[in-house]
């Protein structure tokens, strides 16, 4: 754990350019026994690292340390000489830390913290690059809205919330700022989220013109031109912070610069063919008015022809090895938890197609399975786990027919463009999102509390999960028909 803990900490703060050889020596200095096929699989899944090419690769530490970027507090903001900050860092700081603990600096000179009332359609507005379908929970969470619970109103924000901010009043004081002034702000520390601002007088607060207005107008076209590009290049990215993260590390020298202006206020005055569209259950940069697809240029290759997996025969069987060992270990509690001792009732409850496993791979799982039962069940308390039992096999039963439902379009040769896209998409987010949730729940701190939220939530899923299932088995069956002709 300490040698992930050192492995983790130089991901996060190692700012030079660092070569796949060097990170396999370091991970052979700390006793870490991995080849070097494993390693750059780990660099270049992990989200603290770009890739220069040529086993060759910088943290985000090292890219946005220095970086430049700014905010143009409102009206509202200026009136109560406090800056919220809500996403408005994205992506300059490390996505792990809570917004609320980035610190700010003027000439050397912390910021204090202090709290804002606004319209939850403001605090909406400058949350909306965590996701739309995410805002109103980090609006939730934010301490200054510590008596908020946005469950008991169905999930609806009320009409004033408070913001964590950082304190405009000495920049007011002491630099003269003035509403239509812009905070130039510089990136201090990735890892600790410390920034230092500066302001920038507007030179013609009346019509906002002047060499810096000017080329800011040019700095917003250069945003949309190059998401434009990415799009094609990239497809819509895992979040819109991966998405943004991209698009500055690859134009640093055309949007790192004085006279930048802001992602917020180029989505909301200047994008003109770009927006924050439907992606699924999420929501993502990608085209006006367009559906983002799930399959395009950027994955086509990864999910057709040769590297697709057949489901007849064994070839199923591989399914038992991609899901995570987790998932075994709650149905193990599963069984316990329903008072049984039937493993085989397991497999038939998680593999919904199990009879298409051979009976060695049966049997192997039956052994793997009553392992861990022993050692689970020597800890196991069914009182104890009286909450997170109810959770947990309601959870279970979701994922094995979302699991089913993944396997059997993966397993298909179908052509996936063919495919709904947005069911496509929203089937996998489903995935990702019940796989995370499962996890969570056995050693979820204060579950008694959140048990209802987690209920509703599954629920969510559920209904989502039915939503698209049907469009997808329509087309799963026609194209599979479409295989067959009779002359």
């Amino acid at each position: 754990m300490k040698d992930d803990n050192l492995l983790q900490a130089f991901l996060q703060n190692f700012k030079d350019v660092f070569s796949l050889k060097s990170y396999c020596a370091l991970m052979e200095e700390l006793g870490i026994k991995v080849s070097t096929r494993e390693v750059r699989q780990i660099l270049e899944d992990s989200t603290n690292v770009f890739s220069l090419g040529n086993d060759k690769y910088i943290t985000k530490a090292g890219v946005f340390s220095g970086a430049v970027f700014s905010i143009k507090p409102t009206l509202k903001e200026f009136e109560q000489k406090a800056v919220a900050i809500g996403g408005r860092c994205i992506p300059f700081v490390d996505g792990e830390n809570f917004f609320y603990g980035i610190s700010f600096y003027n000439n050397g000179r912390k910021l204090k913290s202090k709290t804002g009332t606004f319209d939850s359609d403001f605090a909406m507005s400058i949350f909306k690059l965590y996701g739309l379908e995410y805002a109103p929970q980090y609006i939730a969470a934010d301490p200054a809205n510590a008596e908020l619970n946005i469950s008991q109103n169905d999930f609806q924000l009320p009409k004033k919330v408070n913001l964590t901010c950082f304190d405009l009043a000495p920049l007011i004081k002491n630099g003269g700022f003035k509403f239509n002034d812009r905070l130039i702000c510089t990136v201090e520390d990735w890892c600790c989220g410390k920034i230092d601002v500066r302001i920038e007088h507007e030179e013609d607060c009346s019509f906002g013109r002047g060499k810096s207005a000017d080329k800011r107008l040019g700095w917003y076209n250069k945003v949309e031109e190059h998401l434009l590009e990415q799009f094609e290049r990239k497809g819509p990215m895992s979040c819109m912070e991966e998405q943004l993260a991209c698009l500055f590390f690859e134009n640093m020298e055309d949007l790192s610069v004085d006279y930048c202006g802001s992602i917020e206020e180029y989505l909301e005055r200047y994008a003109r063919k770009v927006d924050i569209e439907d992606f699924g259950v999420e929501t993502r940069l990608w085209r006006k008015g367009e559906t983002v697809p799930a399959v395009g240029k950027w994955n086509y290759s990864q999910m057709a022809g040769a590297d697709r997996k057949s489901i007849l025969s064994h070839d199923y069987e591989e399914i038992v090895f991609e899901i995570p060992g987790f998932i075994y270990d709650e149905s193990i509690l599963d069984m316990f938890y329903r008072r049984e001792n039937n493993f085989s009732c397991i497999i038939e409850r998680l593999f919904l197609s199990h009879q298409l496993f051979s009976e060695d791979c049966r049997n192997e799982l039956l052994l793997l399975l009553k392992k861990r039962s022993c050692i689970l069940g020597k800890d196991y308390n069914r009182f104890a786990d009286r909450i997170a039992g109810r959770l947990r096999q309601k959870a279970l039963v979701l994922y094995s027919k979302v699991v089913d439902l993944v396997y059997r379009i993966d397993s298909e040769n179908l052509n996936l463009e063919l495919l709904p896209q947005q069911e496509l998409v929203t089937l996998s987010q489903l995935l990702g999102h019940l796989t995370g949730l499962i996890q969570s729940i056995t050693n979820r701190d204060n579950l008694e509390r959140d048990a209802q939220n987690i209920s509703l939530s599954l629920d969510g899923m559920a209904w989502n999960f039915e939503s698209v299932r049907e469009e997808l088995e329509l087309e799963l069956e026609r194209q599979h028909s479409g295989r067959f002709k009779v002359y």
